[in-house]
């Protein structure tokens, strides 16, 4: 629909194209404040606009000017948010002003020489300079060169002289003032002038009262300056504040780094944030309130105390999260499900911030074993991508929901192996043991002997091996079947990589999981407690689980259940005390039920046990506009390639998308 009569509107161009001329794929974000109001047009604007690049990379886009007469708020400008598949985000404010009906991001966008590399290079040696010289009387032809001055400084009879010229001196020009050198006049007064602050209208340095504006780069005082209010940046407005207000305008680019003491304090997405020498980002006033703040997120009051405590930690020790779902979370079809799924994603970005914790939990379920039947294209993608484990002979998918993950796999064959990596000082084995005979399980680390550890007979239970004292570098590790029998199984659930401080986060969640997946809460069933709870616990775990269930038509109040039972493993089985926060997200269904209609449902439902369990709420369902064709227009549904490229997948996503979801959860996880 076209922009009402009477709005000034402006014609916003754009092209990204990768060095090699190839387009890129993505969304450019124009975000106005929260509300603009026209009385002139009887019409208020809200929201952002979010244009998708074309297959040529580019996008046309009309928007309101930022100058139209009458508009309230006035003085603002758009934050300009450009998310490219594989390329970083940046963002960026601009202002368009209506006198200038058309024009393109590259002519008004910021070029950062921070992030290029210059090299200084010495030209040819110029000219020598001229010199001004001084003495008591008329200069000597034997001091000087061509083109200097000379200032003589006899009282009374100042004169220049200058500038010499084949080797002689012109006459002086005598440069005014009386007897004594004093000047006849200085701002009004005559005679023997003596300034004050206040003969300039200056403000003394004792301090003083100043009218008007002050427009200054820096201001820097050991006392103490009062002002009536105070503005950071041009686009900043007091929105009819007086006497005691500070508008901060958007930051053009967020403190990369953290201060040596002190804060830092800016705007960002209108909201205020203070970046802390700890490294940690607070956001100030961020609601807590799904009406008042973003639609989709809701945290209670209170929500994050432990999971805040551990990450601000996290230089001395180890903040853990752990994820548990199905494929939207185990990364289909990302280019590399281990570092380009949204939990990746968001643990390179605590990582950078917060220390490196390891690389967290790889599970079995991303092997041949499991992926070859069903995605064998994304299988060959991501082996080339290095994400899966890598096996030898044939190993089988097990039945049972055992162990982190809720998965393993097992080979009854001598000397068959499977390789992971992980990235850490300590690598943790997990295997099921129990349940009759086993072999040996046989272990390398970066080519070193192989290590033998019993597989003991029994009851089932998960079997943790761990080996400390490596260098924080990331490891092959290779596991081996011993000597084995026909039926003698060894069973593998994943090896984890971590470190003693830092962030990690477990990726639990596994293709095609329903919420009965992880609904075992018994310490014996070897399931809801090893995923999030007493046995792997977390500081944080984040649920997921539900795409699946709408498919298979389960019941709403038999999803909340199992939702339920999975908390209650995590918060309160064992010697478990409740101290881990619990995020319930509800990841976008695109089209895969069309039938049931169920969904919306479970979403009431983990709303509701958010106020029951004291959980926060992400819908990614919500966020999307509960569309498929919305995020598909943005290239956020991917293709079973698992090359992490848009298509057209009914549920699963792209780069690009998982991207998305990451940002809309890591404001809740920083805050």
């Amino acid at each position: 629909m076209a922009i009402p009569a009477g709005i000034a509107t402006v014609v916003v161009t754009g092209r990204y194209i990768r060095p090699d001329g190839s387009p890129l794929t993505g969304t450019v974000v124009f975000e106005p404040p929260a509300r603009l109001t026209f009385p002139n047009a009887d019409t208020i604007s809200a929201g952002a606009a979010t244009v998708a690049l074309d297959a040529e990379g580019a996008f046309v886009v009309t928007l309101i000017a930022t100058d139209v007469p009458g508009m309230q708020p006035e003085e603002w400008t758009y934050t300009v948010t450009e998310r490219m598949a594989r390329a970083p985000e940046r963002s960026y404010a601009i202002a368009l002003p209506s006198s200038t009906t058309a024009v393109d991001l590259a002519d008004v966008a910021p070029a950062n020489p921070a992030d290029g590399e210059y090299v200084i290079v010495t030209g040819p040696a110029g000219k020598d300079g001229s010199q001004i010289l001084s003495g008591t009387g008329a200069p000597p032809a034997s001091i000087g060169a061509d083109g200097d001055y000379y200032i003589d400084t006899t009282t009374g009879a100042v004169q220049l002289h200058g500038p010499k010229a084949a080797g002689a001196w012109p006459t002086g020009v005598a440069l005014g003032g009386g007897g004594s050198g004093a000047v006849s006049s200085v701002n009004g007064q005559t005679g023997a002038v003596n300034l004050t602050a206040v003969s300039v209208g200056a403000v003394p340095s004792s301090g003083g009262t100043m009218t008007g504006d002050l427009n200054a780069p820096a201001v820097t005082t050991s006392g103490t300056s009062t002002f009536a209010n105070i503005r950071l940046g041009a686009s900043a407005n007091f929105g009819g504040g007086a006497d005691g207000a500070m508008a901060i305008q958007n930051v053009g680019t967020p403190p990369p780094s953290s201060p040596s003491q002190g804060v830092v304090l800016f705007a960002q997405g209108d909201v205020l944030k203070v970046r802390q020498a700890n490294g940690s980002t607070v956001t100030i006033g961020a609601s807590s309130s799904p009406a008042a703040g973003t639609p989709g997120i809701y945290a209670p009051p209170g929500w994050g105390q432990f999971w805040r405590a551990k990450r601000d930690a996290a230089g001395t020790g180890k903040a853990t999260i752990a994820v548990v779902g199905g494929s939207a979370s185990q990364g289909m079809y990302a280019s590399n499900p281990r570092t380009k799924s949204w939990p990746g994603v968001v643990a390179s970005s605590l990582q950078s911030a917060y220390g490196d914790g390891g690389s967290g939990f790889q599970q079995t379920s991303l092997s041949s074993a499991v992926l070859a039947s069903g995605d064998a294209a994304a299988l060959a993608a991501w082996t080339t991508a290095g994400a899966v484990v890598t096996q030898t002979g044939t190993w089988s998918q097990g039945g049972s929901k055992y162990g982190p993950g809720a998965n393993y796999i097992y080979s009854d064959t001598t000397g068959n192996t499977l390789s992971f990596k992980a990235r850490g000082t300590v690598v943790k084995i997990f295997t099921v043991v129990g349940s009759g005979t086993r072999p040996n399980m046989l272990y390398s680390i970066d080519g070193g002997a192989d290590v033998s550890v019993a597989q003991p007979s029994g009851a089932a239970a998960i079997q943790v091996t761990t080996i400390t004292g490596l260098s924080n570098t990331t490891h092959t590790v290779v596991i081996k079947v011993g000597t084995a029998s026909s039926g003698q199984y060894l069973s593998v659930c994943g090896v984890s990589g971590e470190n003693t401080t830092g962030v990690v986060v477990h990726n639990l969640a596994l293709a095609g999981a329903k919420s009965e997946t992880y609904a075992l809460n018994a310490t014996t069933a070897l399931n809801s407690t090893w995923n999030g709870g007493v046995d792997y616990p977390a500081d944080l775990c984040i649920y997921t689980a539900g795409p699946n269930d709408a498919a298979a038509n389960v019941d709403p109040d038999v999803w909340a259940a199992n939702v339920a039972k999975w908390t209650k493993a995590v918060k309160d089985t064992g010697t478990a005390t409740g101290n881990t926060d619990i995020i319930i997200a509800v990841p976008h269904l695109g089209k895969h039920d069309v039938t049931n209609f169920k969904y919306q449902d479970y979403a009431l439902r983990a709303r509701a046990l958010a106020d029951v369990y004291g959980c926060a709420v992400v819908n990614w369902w919500l966020l999307g506009r509960n569309s498929w064709e919305y995020w598909s227009g943005l290239g956020y549904w991917g293709t079973n390639a698992g090359t992490g490229a848009a298509g057209t997948d009914s549920v699963h996503m792209s780069d690009a998308g998982f991207q998305f979801m990451a940002d809309a959860i890591l404001p809740l996880l920083t805050s």
